[in-house]
């Protein structure tokens, strides 16, 4: 199994992006930006391992943002996990159903984070 190191994460909101930082750096290497638009600006960046996507943000949302990735050569098979606030059966279905390998109920629990990235992950590599 591949390890996962890189992750790259796009949220719009400030005070949620810091904290999750802070609660992965420890663990990975985080690339993070602050919407969609923005990472699509600056790339072409380091490819990561893994995308954590915020779903609802202004300009672009999570799967969008996603949706125009995929339509980059580099990043048309990084696996990527969604965040939201949203937790209805139909809208975690419908974020799968984007090629997610997985999605994080907001707020996230910052104590548990990784090992719930890191169970993702490891479920995907063996899919």
């Amino acid at each position: 199994m591949k390890a996962l190191q890189r992750i790259i994460y796009v949220d719009d909101e400030d005070y949620i992006r810091e904290l999750v930082q802070l609660a992965l750096e420890d663990d990975f290497q985080i690339n993070a930006f602050g919407g969609g638009a923005q990472l699509l600006q600056a790339l072409p960046v380091e490819l990561p391992d893994l995308l954590l996507l915020d779903v609802v943000m202004p300009v672009m949302d999570g799967p969008t943002t996603l949706q125009t990735l995929r339509q980059q050569p580099d990043f048309s098979a990084i696996p990527a996990i969604f965040m939201t606030g949203e937790t209805r059966l139909e809208k975690v279905q419908m974020l799968l159903d984007t090629g997610a390998i997985g999605v994080l109920a907001k707020p996230v629990d910052i104590t548990t984070l990784a090992d719930e990235i890191r169970a993702l992950w490891a479920k995907a590599q063996f899919s």
